[in-house]
């Protein structure tokens, strides 16, 4: 009970700086837009205008996840197509996998499959899953993405061709806030987790080495009413 009164504290601190963050945030980038409209394309000013542009895009994205963080939890079950998700998802990263000629892969059971599960939390651990991927794959890598189903049970793998985790930090991958990358929010995959358990379902590590990157996901391709609950 502990454990969970204090990450409800957690969630709410959280979604209150993020609240405080954003409506400053929100100022700077509008000003930063009419600089940017008054600021010839040749003056030596704007290189230093970019880069607060990009500074404000980069904290736009961590408020966004300190937001995502902070949401309820509690699944909303509706019947939907497993591809419909899937396509939604690829044309959301569909831009930085282009730009950086990454190649998304799929493989194993048809998408075209029925499920009865909450599709936004679905799409959100694809998406995180995915983004965590891209980061880690260099130009011109790949992504796989291998989805099998069998006794009510749909598998998701998400393989790609990036680095590996050390083995020293495999073990608080799925921790709050812990990250290796020097500008990274360290949310992602404890909100994988935590959607994946509200749903019903369990992620991994499978495993992560020079040669890739592999996670796996599993979850009941029809959630039952009495398995919801607000886990956090």
């Amino acid at each position: 009970m502990n454990v969970i009164r204090r990450e409800r504290e957690l969630k709410a601190m959280v979604a209150a700086v993020a609240h405080e963050i954003r409506n400053p945030l929100g100022g700077i980038a509008l000003f930063a837009g009419l600089l940017s409209d008054e600021i010839g394309p040749d003056d030596p000013a704007r290189k230093h205008l970019e880069r607060i542009q990009a500074e404000v895009r980069y904290l736009n994205d961590i408020v966004h996840r300190f937001l995502e963080y902070a949401k309820p939890d509690t699944p909303q079950p509706e019947s939907f197509m497993l591809s419909d998700v899937l396509e939604e998802t690829y044309d959301i990263l569909r831009q930085r996998l282009e730009s950086s000629r990454i190649r998304l892969i799929m493989t194993g059971d048809d998408p075209k499959r029925q499920l009865c599960s909450d599709p936004g939390h679905l799409r959100r651990i694809l998406i995180n899953l995915l983004e965590n991927s891209v980061n880690a794959v260099q130009t011109g890598g790949s992504i796989t993405v291998g989805i099998t189903a069998d006794n009510g049970l749909l598998r998701i793998q998400i393989a790609d061709s990036g680095p590996g985790i050390t083995p020293e930090h495999q073990d608080r991958i799925f921790e709050p806030f812990f990250t290796t990358r020097e500008k990274g929010s360290g949310l992602g995959l404890a909100i994988v987790k935590r959607l994946t358990e509200a749903l019903g379902g369990r992620i991994g590590l499978v495993q992560s080495g020079p040669e890739g990157t592999v996670f796996e996901f599993v979850l009941p391709e029809n959630l039952k009413m009495n398995k919801n609950r607000d886990s956090g």
